[in-house]
């Protein structure tokens, strides 16, 4: 066990020196080329708790945010490589990779809708892509508002506020993008939109390989089942959720009727047990009069 924290203090403070060049000026590729033997095996958590680290050692958030699209790039092929544990539909995890397959093709539409609209041709269909692509905001405010706090909750805060700052700048790309095109800028407009999808599919490979395999690994099942409940209020991008993780189905996947059941009758002022005692006092006379004699494991018949 010593060894195996040795192992991981020493990659933590390799991977912070990654960063710590970078932030110093260091070209990507011979940052890559010297460290890609020693982070072969990174893992996202790994990833995810070197942010932690920098924040928690006294890095502004505004730094390690600056730096986080660089250091994504440093460890990307790695990451890539990396297995992700599948959720089932309406987990949220699930629900937000449907929302970012969503977004991936709007992406695309929206690069080929661009060149139209610097030609001059059908700027109405880039309008009507670029409402769609707005609607990200629900899955940037689920995020904030449902996933982020708990993750707080266990003391995990560095990467969630790396990317809260990140979907702020999103979030003035899209205003950049109307003022070019308020001012018929198509120059400007192709390179806003250039570096909003880029941001966009760079968000979108910060979830799916640090993000949510780190969240799934530190929340337990309770904060999940609160999240998922949560979710309706704020809505969803594109999508609605699956049905095969309920929050409202116990671990064994069958409802608990009885606790429902007992939930009910405590509501209306009754004995939350008065049924069950009920039930056990009939099959206790049942089984009497049947010549059963009730025994701790089971029932003994008699001739």
């Amino acid at each position: 066990m010593s060894e195996m924290i040795r192992n991981n203090e020493e990659k933590q403070k390799i991977l912070k020196e990654i960063v710590t060049n970078l932030s110093e000026g260091s070209n990507i590729k011979s940052v890559q080329k010297q460290f890609k033997d020693i982070i072969k095996n990174v893992s996202p958590e790994e990833i995810a708790s070197m942010e932690q680290s920098l924040i928690d050692g006294g890095v502004p958030v505004e730094h390690v945010q600056s730096l986080c699209d660089v250091h994504v790039k440093v460890f990307e092929d790695t990451l890539e490589k990396q297995k992700v544990g599948k959720a089932l539909p309406g987990h949220p995890v699930h629900t937000y990779k449907e929302e970012n397959k969503h977004l991936r093709t709007l992406i695309k539409r929206i690069k080929k809708d661009v060149k139209k609209v610097v030609k001059g041709n059908d700027k109405g269909s880039f309008k009507t892509t670029l409402t769609e692509l707005r609607k990200v905001e629900i899955h940037f405010q689920r995020k904030e508002n449902q996933l982020f706090p708990f993750l707080e909750e266990v003391n995990f805060t560095g990467p969630s506020r790396v990317m809260w700052g990140k979907q702020d700048e999103i979030r003035a790309m899209f205003k950049e993008i109307d003022a070019a095109l308020k001012e018929d800028d198509m120059k400007a407009l192709k390179a806003h939109i250039a570096r909003l999808t880029k941001a966009l599919t760079g968000m979108i490979f910060m979830e799916e390989k640090i993000l949510f395999p780190t969240a799934m690994r530190k929340l337990p099942e309770d904060s999940w089942k609160k999240i998922r409940r949560g979710e309706g209020e704020i809505g969803y991008s594109w999508i609605k959720p699956g049905n095969l993780w309920d929050p409202n189905v116990v671990k064994t996947g069958v409802p608990d009727f009885a606790k429902v059941a007992a939930e009910a009758r405590k509501a209306r002022g009754e004995d939350p047990l008065s049924v069950e005692k009920e039930t056990s006092s009939a099959d206790k006379n049942n089984r009497e009069e049947a010549g059963q004699i009730p025994l701790d494991v089971g029932s003994l018949t008699g001739p």
